[in-house]
């Protein structure tokens, strides 16, 4: 039986650089998709195709996710309206955006699986749009650059460096995971320093 990531790459693949455009938009837009194996396929592409894919990709799902924070986020204000916890939540959010929205957008575009979160968030903190697209364009064509050339690197020297990049993944997730649980204990100690026990 064939794995996911395997699947997944043999699907964007079949459909090229409109594969890559629709894994990458999937993946901004809230849909847990490996884009990853989007990069695989990328990288075999003519360039100007596989840059327009990767960065047209991002654009476009970054906007929906944005749209669907803000319109969403209209929704879910209205349904808790009078409710504290609602405006607990927004307006934190709307002050980070007003205040640190480019940061935030062009941060959050490295970071993995808060990519779509990210732009979900600046529609619901209300972002201004114009704004929004900006920071978004800059960091997609960051991100793209960056992770085009890595993914062409790593691809022409994986095969020469045999177990070591297995290690170095193994090592990774194992730093990843231990860093993961002390900000898990860290965030334990400050709630109850706060709360009591």
């Amino acid at each position: 039986m064939r794995s996911l990531a395997e699947a997944v790459l043999t699907v964007v693949e079949g459909y090229g650089v409109w594969g890559v455009l629709a894994a990458f938009a999937l993946e901004s837009a809230f849909v847990p998709f490996p884009t990853e194996a989007a990069f695989l396929v990328a990288i075999r592409l003519p360039h100007p195709g596989a840059f327009l894919a990767v960065l047209g990709g991002q654009v476009l799902g970054s906007v929906a996710a944005y749209l669907v924070g803000r319109h969403g986020g209209w929704l879910l204000r209205r349904a808790f309206s009078g409710r504290p916890e609602a405006a607990a939540v927004q307006r934190p959010l709307h002050d980070l955006f007003v205040r640190h929205g480019a940061v935030a957008i062009l941060v959050v575009r490295f970071l993995g699986q808060l990519r779509p979160w990210g732009s979900g968030l600046a529609g619901v903190g209300l972002m201004p749009f114009p704004a929004f697209l900006l920071w978004t364009l800059v960091g997609s064509l960051l991100y793209t650059v960056a992770g085009l050339a890595l993914f062409a690197y790593l691809a022409s020297r994986w095969a020469q460096w045999g177990w070591l990049p297995r290690a170095g993944l193994v090592l990774l997730a194992v730093a990843g995971a231990a860093g993961w649980f002390v900000h898990l204990a860290r965030q334990r100690r400050i709630a109850r320093a706060l709360h009591g026990p």
